[in-house]
Parts: C-alpha cells; sequence; structure tokens
C-alpha cells in the first residue's frame, strides 16, 4: 500500500517553482504588451499545461493590465506580478511615452553649389532632436531618422544629413509612436557672376519653367524683370515662380557703365519632391 501511493505521488504534476520571464523591460508606446512567460518546476523543467497570470500592477496610472498583459498609459515606473499558484514574478516596467518631438530646424531650405552644370553634395550637421512626455520632462528614447527620397538628401552616419540633388521631399523623425515630418528643399545655382550693363544695354539670362530666386547688387540702380516680376533697385532680391518661364533681363537706363554681382538660383517647387524636367 504504501509503494503503491509512493509511486501515484511519484507520478503527479509537478508544482510549480519558477516563472520564467524577464525582470524588466522598457515601453516607449502604449501598444499592448502580450504576456509571454512559461512555468518550470523545482529540476528547471518547462511545465507546458501552467498558466501565468498577469497579478496586479503597482501603479495603474503608469501602466494598466489587459486581458492577457499590460499596456503604458504615461510615462513612469510600475511594476507588474505575474503568478502561478503560489510562485510569483515581477516585472520592473519602465514606460517612456512621447508626447512631443521638437525638432530644429523644422524646415531645411538650402541652396547647392554646381560646376559645368553638375550638382556638388553638401553636408548639414543632423537634426536637434528633443523628445519629451506629456508632463514636458525630456525623455532619452530611440530615435529613427529617415529620408522620403535618398535622390534629394542621404541620412548618413550619425544622423548626418548629405543634401545630393535639386528638389524637395521630407526626412522624417520617429520617437515611439510620434512622428515629425520635416520639410527639406533644395535649390541649385542656375549662375553666379559679375556684369557691366551700359545705358540702354539689356543682360538676359535664360530661366526654365520653375522656381526662381536672384540677388542683384549693382554701383547703381538697375532694372531687373523676369515675366510679371520686375524691380528697379541697387539691390535685389526677388523670388518669383514662372510657370512658363521667361528670360531675366537686366538694364540700366542711367549714363555710364553699371557693374553688377548677381546670383541666379533654381528652387523647387514647394508642393512636388520630383525635379522638374530640366533640371540639373
Amino acid at each position: 500500500m504504501v509503494v503503491t501511493l509512493l509511486g501515484a505521488l511519484a507520478c503527479g504534476p509537478a508544482a510549480p517553482a519558477e516563472i520564467d520571464a524577464v525582470d524588466s523591460m522598457v515601453l516607449y508606446d502604449g501598444r499592448d504588451v502580450v504576456l509571454d512567460a512559461g512555468v518550470r518546476d523545482a529540476r528547471g523543467r518547462l511545465l507546458p499545461d501552467a498558466v501565468v497570470d498577469v497579478v496586479a500592477s503597482s501603479d495603474p496610472s503608469v501602466l494598466e493590465l489587459t486581458e492577457g498583459g499590460w499596456r503604458c498609459v504615461r510615462s513612469g515606473p510600475a511594476v507588474v506580478s505575474l503568478g502561478v499558484e503560489s510562485v510569483l514574478h515581477d516585472v520592473a516596467v519602465q514606460c517612456l511615452l512621447v508626447d512631443r518631438i521638437v525638432v530644429e530646424p523644422a524646415v531645411i531650405d538650402a541652396v547647392l553649389d554646381t560646376t559645368d552644370g553638375v550638382v556638388e553634395a553638401a553636408e548639414l550637421p543632423a537634426l536637434s532632436i528633443a523628445v519629451v512626455d506629456s508632463d514636458a520632462r525630456p525623455l532619452d528614447v530611440p530615435l529613427r531618422v529617415t529620408s522620403a527620397d535618398d535622390r534629394i538628401v542621404r541620412v548618413g552616419p550619425g544622423d548626418v544629413l548629405e543634401l545630393r540633388a535639386f528638389g524637395a521631399t521630407e526626412v522624417e523623425v520617429v520617437a515611439g509612436d510620434t512622428r515629425v515630418a520635416v520639410p527639406v528643399r533644395v535649390g541649385v545655382v542656375h549662375r553666379r557672376g559679375s556684369l557691366a550693363i551700359g545705358e540702354g544695354d539689356q543682360e538676359s539670362v535664360q530661366l526654365p519653367p520653375g522656381r526662381w530666386r536672384w540677388v542683384l547688387t549693382a554701383d547703381a540702380p538697375v532694372i531687373a524683370t523676369a515675366g510679371a516680376c520686375r524691380d528697379v533697385g541697387a539691390s535685389i532680391d526677388r523670388t518669383c515662380d514662372l510657370p512658363d518661364g521667361a528670360s531675366l533681363l537686366l538694364e540700366s537706363r542711367l549714363p555710364g557703365v553699371r557693374r553688377a554681382a548677381i546670383l541666379v538660383e533654381r528652387l523647387p517647387e514647394l508642393s512636388s519632391s520630383t525635379p522638374p524636367s530640366g533640371s540639373p
């Protein structure tokens, strides 16, 4: 009889002795964490039929329980208690919920030089990025910075931005489940140089359809006209949309020869990330 009883006890189910789960975790968003925990007996063997329950959260205002798991509702620390029979296991959870990402600069406008019609790439420092929670506390969380179009701007090591070509696109910054888009507009130098304009003479710069900026500095007032854009002065800085293209005409009506420095830049159209035809 004793032998039979001992044999029955020996064949009975093993008792849970340990919950096999992580001791800590950091969460960066409010998605549900599904329970992933096993149970082992005193000899370290997994007990596949044992069911682990989520017992309690030390601070429901930070971490609330869900069916079979938990989720962050506010930034801060909390402890989740797991249980099976009389065995308990605590998981220390740090919630870092991103409320806002502040990026500087908020918009990138740049103009690339050209050499013999070839665009010269340039690098910009990494964006300045600050991440805060709903209480305006700074958070140290992983960041992901990506470009929507690597042809125009590429994100390199250390999140340095390499401006590569004419066009408009976006750089996206992601932290947790929050994201910010930074518009990037890259223009190119179309012409740079000096001019001598005599009385009654005209200098002409042909501009294909697009968005343009010209900067002119002269030793006396000159006239600059392109399409519907017209200025008179010794210092001119004008941005002009020319949907059909035009000639930028520079002329002087004063005696003598006017000397001027000119810079003409082609700018991307703000609503498009595709370079217009004929761009450098």
